[in-house]
């Protein structure tokens, strides 16, 4: 009985899917589900003023640099929510032994940081940031195709969550279960790896420099006087008479 019900659902699924494919997000979510949910703690007028309120720049999100008339700006994405986030962070520790006194530091790093979590999208809801997601007929799939771009674009990517704000992340894997429970929303499981990078102090060199250095050395040679070299000669002929 359970397997014919969710049968049922899945063809329907795929029906109501062709059925709205010409819709846009706005006429879907009025044509079948009516006004949009908004959380009383977004605000009445929160879509047009989202980028001054505090919320925006405490809420949780993924952001990238993007090119701007030849500036970078961070570009952030708003999902509904991380409804689970799991953070790993690890050093490697020498199994050597250490000099009693050593600093101990020197004998360990930090790995780089791992972040999973898993975005909820549903339809029924507003966008946190006006038309964001709305490349396609629903938000949700808009919602996935964003996080495919970013995946396979492999930039370095922040993180804001309510523990830690993270720098320098690529998304390493990316699944969804997509079933007849989830035919209004999206729920993907994202995991991401911290890069860590470093700087390397370059030094100018004028080009005159190896010039200089070339007739140091040669400068060096002629301070040999003939005689010197004669009684070094006459040192390796006799070496090799001796042989």
């Amino acid at each position: 009985m359970l397997n014919s019900l969710k049968s049922a659902f899945m063809v329907a699924k795929d029906n109501w899917s062709a059925t709205i494919t010409k819709l846009s997000p706005s006429s879907l979510v009025s044509q079948f589900i009516g006004d949009s949910y908004l959380p009383s703690n977004w605000g009445s007028n929160f879509l047009s003023e989202a980028k001054n309120t505090l919320f925006m720049k405490t809420k949780s999100n993924i952001s990238e640099m993007q090119d701007s008339g030849g500036e970078e700006i961070e570009y952030g994405y708003f999902f509904d929510a991380f409804v689970k986030e799991s953070h790993t962070g690890s050093v490697k520790i020498t199994e050597h032994p250490v000099q009693s006194g050593a600093n101990i530091s020197d004998h360990a790093y930090n790995l780089p940081d791992k972040l999973t979590i898993e975005i909820l999208v549903s339809d029924s809801m507003s966008c946190v940031v006006t038309n964001q997601f709305s490349e396609t007929s629903t938000k949700s799939i808009s919602a996935y195709k964003t996080l495919r771009k970013l995946k396979e674009k492999r930039m370095p990517l922040s993180v804001r969550t309510k523990l830690h704000n993270y720098k320098d992340m690529l998304i390493e894997s990316m699944s969804v279960n997509d079933d007849y429970k989830s035919v209004s929303s999206l729920r993907c499981t994202v995991m991401l790896r911290q890069i860590i990078m470093a700087e390397v102090n370059a030094q100018a060199v004028d080009s005159d420099y190896k010039y200089a250095a070339d007739s140091t050395s040669k400068s060096v040679e002629s301070t040999q006087t003939p005689s010197d070299k004669a009684s070094v000669s006459a040192r390796m002929a006799k070496a090799v008479g001796a042989q």
